[in-house]
């Protein structure tokens, strides 16, 4: 998975913080760091490091060690910081979620920003941040809650295979039986958390503005990334030959509701899931 990540990293980049930064502001928030501490802050899946990037501006005598199983994601990151001269206050490193490289009780935070349902074990990943962090120590995270991903999805199968989109919308609008969103069921979310204390679950919307000169980048993130392919399956996308066509109907899809309606860009509003909890101080 790391590989199809490096491959997708530049693509994902180019919009990865318009789409998450306002998440990434939100969760700095809950964590509710004093102005001029000197804290120790993980951040993991930090893609191209929103928010290690904003806690740095933020908490410029704090320490944010911004990490991402992805190498690419981590040289894209690399060169921010060079950039922003935040090599003092940020440092990167390729890390495996479910092994973390630290000792116990190194970190006063944890972030993981859209990160953390992509894991192959998000569990074992909760205890390794249980482990590092120090007592009374807080973690957050975020999971999508209501997207825009889907219906893009769905309106492109119709765009490229009619009848499997048609099947798809038959199959959503008659089952019995309801289906399962563990990552924006909030009780299961605190479940996940049972070894933390002070456990809370927020909700917050915001939107990312997609011109209508920016179409085709923003369709090469979205159908280029790895975790658009689970989705994919999911909307009714079955067939191979439809999967590579997806830029295309993607592309057909925003021209006609951007250029078509006389607009020059469409908002698309997502929702987040925010999970704040914290480490019992011993």
């Amino acid at each position: 998975m790391s590989e199809k990540w490096n491959d997708a990293a530049k693509r994902y980049s180019e919009w990865s913080t318009r789409q998450t930064l306002r998440y990434a502001q939100d969760a700095l928030d809950l964590l509710n760091i004093p102005p001029n501490a000197s804290a120790r802050i993980l951040d993991i899946a930090t893609g191209d490091g929103a928010f290690a990037l904003e806690a740095a501006a933020r908490h410029p005598t704090s320490l944010i060690e911004a990490v991402d199983y992805s190498s690419g994601m981590i040289d894209i990151l690399d060169g921010k910081i060079r950039e922003l001269g935040l090599q003092g206050v940020v440092t990167t490193n390729v890390v495996d979620a479910h092994d973390l490289p630290y000792p116990d009780n190194s970190f006063d935070h944890v972030a993981v920003i859209f990160g953390l349902f992509l894991m192959k074990d998000s569990v074992q990943c909760l205890k390794e941040i249980h482990r590092v962090l120090k007592p009374g120590g807080k973690l957050v995270f975020t999971s999508w809650g209501s997207t825009f991903a889907s219906d893009l999805l769905l309106a492109s199968l119709m765009v490229v295979n009619p009848e499997a989109a048609i099947t798809r919308v038959l199959k959503k609008c008659t089952t019995t039986e309801p289906k399962q969103m563990l990552w924006n069921d909030h009780d299961w979310l605190r479940a996940q958390c049972s070894a933390f204390e002070n456990i809370q679950v927020t909700v917050a919307s915001h939107p990312v503005r997609v011109g209508a000169s920016e179409v085709d980048s923003f369709v090469g993130m979205f159908a280029g990334g790895p975790g658009i392919q689970y989705l994919m399956k999911a909307e009714g996308w079955d067939d191979e030959r439809d999967t590579v066509r997806v830029s295309e109907a993607l592309t057909i899809v925003f021209k006609k509701m951007i250029g078509d309606g006389g607009r020059e860009f469409i908002e698309l509003v997502s929702s987040a899931n925010l999970v704040c909890c914290r480490k019992a101080s011993q």
